[in-house]
């Protein structure tokens, strides 16, 4: 059979609110540890920081190791406190290896002891052998989002199946049973309850419907209408009064009460809206015969419990280490699990219950089946209750989960986690995005060409060079590379920087990563007189690590460093010629945009030539640095004429969608710079003058001229307290 991919390519513009608990952060610890303290706070740290005194404040070789005896005894010492202890060998293992003790020692997320703890455990139950030789980068993907969970008085976590006791008995990875356990209905030592009542009436009942099918004649697809019998579910008794009052009687005539009422075809399988009318009584109905199949044992009670981290990584090893028979041409595996371990990040955090990982597998293992988006079902996938409603029957599988979603549909959302989680059974790491609207998913993908790159799936309204999607930007959900933390709602960097910068260079990018440690826990005192000596030195290491570029930029004190150190680190890119690290392009701008937001919160330059040096620096922006210094230079009155000569010389000439987009957002920016409301209003409605006729435009894309909307036209008339229509 040849592969089945399921996909309908529909642009897609609305974000279900239902998303499931995997594609959601991981939660915050319950009790995390004290940050660490500064260097010197003790004789051993005054030591380290005495070393990179004599090293001119860089991060050289002799500091790193310094700093690395120095974390490594904390570390033991904080192990020690939870009464553990490691073995030698596994501790010189971790020494000799510099990806193993940068990665360790310079955890962002927790402390190294959460690591050690994490790793060890997964040793335990994996091995040595696959922890230290075969699959050392899976192993520390796992230990690192792992690592803030750990509990310090215990050095476990339950939750994740970590623990550094001893193994009685071997690990074994076993994929749980379905959880269904099919109750008699037709009880010989006990009367028959109302669920009784309601699953027998659909026992043995089959029903009989039209449906439209695709079917292939003559080499076209040809809708075609044919008979389909099944058997009797939940769902066609809320679609049918006739069923409906089958059911009454029924029930009726074994003694209950209950009835349902959902009208006739007011929701059925195929149904897109919410249901016009009957809502409560539809709700009522799902409930009733959704409880009856639960307490039968023909729908699961809860969800699956979530993969622990040695569950997660022998399944992805097992699946890694299969063959197809030979002349079987699929592609397997599809992604090298040896991949430096910050891309192989998003399979570490996915936790998707085993049961769920194996409908996938086998449907592509026997079936060489892969269904990777679903069906698009429109608004009702807003309003989960009438979505699994409209086709509920018994299935092993809770709501949210991949072969529900299969059954039920839904929107984007629900369609990138299906695709999200195929990729992730595959072993590929990938994880859902959101942007304004709509939800996406990003994937990691890897050639010996371009080395480690972001592929972006499913109609997304975007462009990874320059992040523009729908005026917002593409945040895949989250990262765990930044001082910004995650698990407090902050977005770390893209996923595209973190491959560019392990194309550059995967150790480079961890020794970066490990002074960064070292930077912060540098009193104040010595971070603002050496720090940036010290960052700019791990710069030098590796251009493309965003991390240790924003800690340079906030390190920066005036806004004339800011311009002299973009220009330096434009040379650098510009110098850099390695596969998979572009110099122009996504993280350019990545860095500038963090630059400019830098320049923003720091003073004006008092001194002329200096404020304009840094405001022509602005001139192609259109954010607060750019707003802050034209206010500067030509105060309120001056930057709002400014953009009335901008707009009024735009409509009377040549027009592109790209400077439009940048005019429009500068006259947001000036219009909500405008304290007072009347103001706003009079100056809205000047430029509306300016505007009006000329809302739209003609541009060109290939051979056809098409007419678009000025990006101006919707701020414009925002501001002017009016309401753009289009059309004649």
């Amino acid at each position: 059979m040849s592969v089945r991919i399921i996909a309908f390519a529909v642009v897609l513009v609305v974000q279900s609110s239902a998303i499931a608990a995997s594609d959601s952060p991981p939660r915050a610890p319950k009790n995390p540890p004290p940050p660490l303290p500064a260097l010197t706070a003790t004789p051993a740290g005054e030591a380290v920081v005495a070393a990179w005194g004599k090293a001119k404040h860089h991060f050289t070789p002799e500091v790193k190791a310094a700093y690395l005896a120095f974390a490594k005894a904390e570390a033991l010492r904080d192990l020690a406190e939870a009464r553990h202890s490691l073995p030698v060998d596994f501790t010189a293992w971790v020494d000799s290896d510099p990806a193993v003790a940068a990665t360790v020692y310079g955890i962002q997320r927790g402390r190294p002891a959460q690591v050690l703890a994490a790793l060890r455990s997964l040793e335990l139950d994996l091995g040595a052998e696959e922890v230290r030789q075969k699959h050392t980068q899976l192993a520390l993907a796992i230990a690192v989002v792992d690592a803030p969970f750990v509990d310090m008085a215990t050095m476990a976590c339950p939750e994740r199946g970590i623990s550094l006791a001893p193994r009685t008995t071997k690990f074994q990875l076993k994929i749980p049973p379905s959880p269904l356990r099919k109750v008699n209905t037709h009880p010989t030592d006990r009367p028959l309850d109302m669920n009784d009542h309601i699953i027998n009436f659909f026992e043995g009942r089959t029903i009989t419907e039209d449906r439209v099918v695709t079917r292939t004649v003559n080499g076209k697809k040809v809708p075609t209408t044919e008979k389909w019998t099944h058997p009797l579910e939940a769902c066609d008794v809320i679609a049918s009064a006739a069923l409906q009052r089958e059911f009454n009687a029924y029930m009726k005539e074994h003694g209950q009460l209950v009835a349902v009422n959902c009208g006739n075809h007011v929701l059925t399988r195929d149904s897109r809206h919410r249901p016009a009318t009957h809502q409560k009584e539809i709700t009522a109905a799902y409930n009733l015969f959704l409880d009856a199949y639960k307490a039968k044992g023909l729908y699961p009670k809860a969800p699956d419990r979530p993969s622990t981290s040695s569950q997660t990584a022998a399944y992805l090893l097992r699946n890694d280490a299969f063959r197809f028979p030979a002349g079987d041409k699929r592609e397997w595996p599809r992604f090298p699990l040896t991949a430096p371990w910050p891309v192989l990040v998003y399979l570490a955090a996915d936790r998707l219950p085993l049961r769920e990982r194996e409908f996938i597998w086998k449907r592509f293992r026997d079936e060489n089946m892969i269904e990777s988006y679903g069906e698009y079902v429109g608004p009702i996938a807003f309003f989960p209750v009438f979505l699994e409603a409209r086709r509920l029957r018994p299935i092993d599988f809770v709501y949210g989960t991949y072969p529900e979603m299969l059954k039920d549909g839904g929107v984007c959302s629900t369609c990138s986690s299906i695709g999200r989680r195929t990729n992730i059974t595959f072993g590929i790491p990938a994880r859902q995005a959101g942007q304004p609207g709509h939800s996406c998913y990003v994937a990691y993908n890897h050639t010996d060409k371009d080395g480690y790159t972001i592929r972006l799936a499913q109609s997304a309204t975007a462009r990874l060079d320059g992040t523009t999607i729908l005026g917002g930007d593409l945040k895949p959900q989250w990262w765990f590379f930044s001082p910004a933390d995650p698990l407090s709602g902050n977005f770390g960097p893209y996923p595209l920087s973190i491959a560019h910068a392990v194309n550059y260079g995967f150790q480079e990018f961890l020794d970066g990563q490990l002074s960064l440690t070292f930077f912060n826990r540098l009193p104040h005192t010595l971070q603002k007189a050496h720090g940036l000596d010290l960052l700019m030195s791990s710069l030098a290491i590796n251009p493309f690590n965003i991390n240790v570029v924003e800690a340079v930029e906030r390190a920066i004190t005036s806004p004339q460093r800011e311009v002299a150190f973009w220009m330096e680190f434009e040379r650098r890119l510009d110098a850099v010629n390695k596969p998979g690290c572009p110099s122009k392009g996504f993280y350019r701008d990545l860095a500038r945009k963090g630059l400019s937001a830098c320049i923003a919160t720091l003073p004006v330059p008092k001194d002329k030539s200096a404020r304009d040096a840094v405001g022509t620096f602005h001139n192609e922006n259109a954010d607060a640095a750019w707003l802050k210094y034209h206010l500067a230079a030509m105060g309120m009155p001056g930057t709002r004429k400014r953009i009335e000569n901008d707009l009024t010389a735009s409509v009377t000439g040549s027009r592109s969608l790209g400077s439009r987009a940048l005019l429009a957002a500068r006259i947001r920016l000036v219009g909500a710079a405008i304290g007072n409301k009347e103001e706003k209003l009079a100056w809205g409605r000047g430029l509306l003058e300016i505007l009006s006729g000329h809302e739209t435009f003609t541009i060109q894309k290939g051979k056809r001229t098409l007419q678009s909307t000025d990006p101006c036209t919707a701020p414009v008339y925002h501001l002017a307290g009016k309401q753009f229509r289009k059309g004649p």
